[in-house]
């Protein structure tokens, strides 16, 4: 009894390329979909070349695709009639491997920024405030604070900007503001409010900058990061020069 389907070979890295960016015509997206059905490499090796489309690394893995076809010696006859392309095979399997490395690189300053971000509570400063009747402690100030002290940070964040339109010297509002959005996925207006607290309030220096770091590393920015951190490591206050110093030996 002859097999409904039979073992095809398997995709090369061109075939890849074009299901993936949808330029094959009908005959050979069918031949490909076909493929992938009974083939779990080819199927891992789309989902890797998916995940990094990258040209360059595709150019490169084509040229060592060649060299390993020209090393591969000829099938014998009995071997010809399962159409299993070895060269191919390990080609796919090199794409799933720098796919992966590359993945795990790109993804290094996200790894790094989940493990050093911790947001210091502020719920203090409406006690202070009200203790020393700082002007300026209003509804929006402290709906914006207990929102962030949950961590809440995108409820906090309309809240911080209605409150800084009216307060803009608030700089300690400007830093919880700025930690907000730094967590709240907006690290660009973040570091805005980071750097005023950080240039005009000398209290709030070392906690501001040691934010700022963290919201450049966010921003896949390791030398804007490493430069105050490298700044911050050498000042006296004990916390966040801790911090640096424990960053920068990560970040080398």
């Amino acid at each position: 009894m002859k097999e409904l389907t039979a073992p095809t070979v398997c995709l090369s890295l061109e075939e890849i390329q074009h299901y993936a960016k949808d330029r094959l015509d009908e005959a050979a997206r069918f031949r490909v979909e076909n493929h992938l059905l009974d083939c779990a490499l080819c199927r891992a090796a789309l989902d890797a070349y998916m995940a990094n489309p990258d040209e360059t690394l595709g150019a490169d893995l084509a040229l060592l695709q060649q060299q390993i076809q020209k090393a591969v010696p000829p099938k014998k006859k009995q071997m010809q009639k399962i159409k299993f392309n070895y060269a191919a095979a390990a080609v796919i399997l090199i794409i799933m491997t720098a796919a992966a490395v590359v993945y795990w690189q790109h993804t290094r300053y996200d790894r790094l920024y989940a493990a050093f971000f911790s947001a210091p509570k502020a719920g203090d400063v409406i006690a202070l405030r009200s203790e020393q009747g700082t002007p300026g402690a209003a509804p929006t100030f402290d709906q914006a604070i207990n929102y962030y002290d949950a961590g809440d940070f995108s409820a906090a964040i309309p809240y911080f900007d209605a409150y800084l339109k009216g307060h803009p010297d608030d700089f300690q509002a400007g830093l919880y503001a700025g930690i907000a959005l730094l967590n709240g996925g907006d690290p660009e207006k973040a570091i805005e409010w980071l750097t005023t607290a950080s240039i005009n309030d000398p209290k709030l220096f070392d906690e501001a900058n040691w934010y700022l770091a963290l919201a450049f590393l966010k921003q896949k920015n390791p030398a804007e990061a490493v430069k105050i951190l490298e700044n911050l490591s050498q000042r006296a206050e004990p916390v966040f020069a801790g911090k640096a110093k424990a960053l920068l030996e990560r970040l080398e």
